[in-house]
């Protein structure tokens, strides 16, 4: 049982830019990256070990050799239920939803999709749309859609760098250009697409709206969770952590560390390090690991004291 990295999948959407590779070292085989599947277990792209005993298989095969090292807590879901990204908006994402797990499940047989972004960095003008502005009903959804007029419908925010949105499924929403954030995710990639601003793909093809599953799934009163919302960062042995997320399928805390700390990977749940900012290099008892900014590794449950040197800002991430 030891630390292993992992190499991320890629995608090319056409709202992708190059800050995945220029910024955070994303191997990619395209010109333009809009997404970097960090932890996946997800048929459409599976992370692989890159290191041990288990380098160049996937993480669902490993898993499935070894299911404990997903932790006890795993025993509460059908499938891996998380999935982590690094994203890339060089233009604007689709006005989007995503549904829950009930409507998914009888509707794509996928889970639903819950997810929360941190925004590494963003332009001043950039835009995030989260939500409606006043309650709708589905018939002036659907009027809003047909005319045009959703994007005035719609709440626009201006985030800044450390912002933090939590989307709950049936969320309208949108990152805007000029973003790039950290994606928490449930292992789902159930989209439907509300507006794409009429975008052609490379063979002059409009990519695919869902507008009768959107109008099904969305909730169109205004979100309770208000934007950027987070809590307040603790300092706990040579570190500072703040809560970024937490819902029954994942929970995630941004950590910065200053000097030598520790924290615990217990028999509950395997423990994944996203690198945003600076480098560290990670021990247990039976294994070391160098991470710098834009790589990933999988704790399995039960590694137990895992140290930290290095002056480093990361995400980690449990269920």
């Amino acid at each position: 049982m030891y630390i292993m990295k992992l190499a991320p999948v890629t995608k090319d959407y056409i709202w992708g830019g190059t800050r995945l590779r220029d910024e955070f070292g994303i191997e990619s085989p395209y010109e333009r990256t809009a997404e970097a599947w960090m932890l996946s277990c997800h048929p459409d792209g599976r992370t692989k070990v890159t290191n041990g005993e288990f380098e160049g298989k996937s993480l669902p095969k490993v898993l499935t050799v070894h299911p404990e090292y997903m932790g006890t807590h795993a025993k509460n879901f059908n499938m891996f239920p998380v999935m982590i990204k690094l994203i890339d908006a060089h233009d604007n994402l689709s006005l989007q939803v995503h549904p829950d797990d009930e409507y998914a499940l009888a509707n794509d047989n996928e889970q639903g999709k819950q997810e929360l972004w941190y925004v590494l960095d963003c332009d001043e003008d950039a835009e995030i749309i989260y939500g409606f502005r006043e309650e709708l009903n589905q018939e002036q959804f659907k009027r809003a859609i047909e005319d045009g007029t959703i994007l005035e419908s719609v709440e626009h925010f201006r985030p800044k760098k450390g912002d933090v949105f939590n989307i709950e499924a049936g969320t309208i929403h949108a990152i805007g250009r000029g973003i790039l954030v950290a994606e928490v995710q449930q292992n789902s990639n159930a989209t439907y697409r509300v507006y794409d601003y009429d975008r052609v793909d490379s063979e002059g093809n409009r990519r695919q709206l869902h507008i009768n599953k959107a109008i099904d799934v969305t909730i169109t009163t205004p979100p309770t969770i208000p934007p950027g919302a987070m809590s307040a960062p603790t300092d706990v042995d040579a570190r500072t952590e703040t809560l970024l997320g937490s819902c029954k399928y994942y929970s995630a805390t941004l950590m910065e560390t200053y000097m030598p700390t520790h924290f615990d990977v217990t028999e509950e749940s395997f423990a994944h390090i996203l690198m945003v900012e600076g480098e560290a290099k990670f021990y247990t008892d039976d294994c070391d690991i160098e991470l710098k900014k834009g790589e990933s590794a999988f704790i399995p449950a039960g590694s137990g004291k895992v140290t930290v040197n290095g002056q480093s800002k990361f995400i980690l991430t449990k269920i």
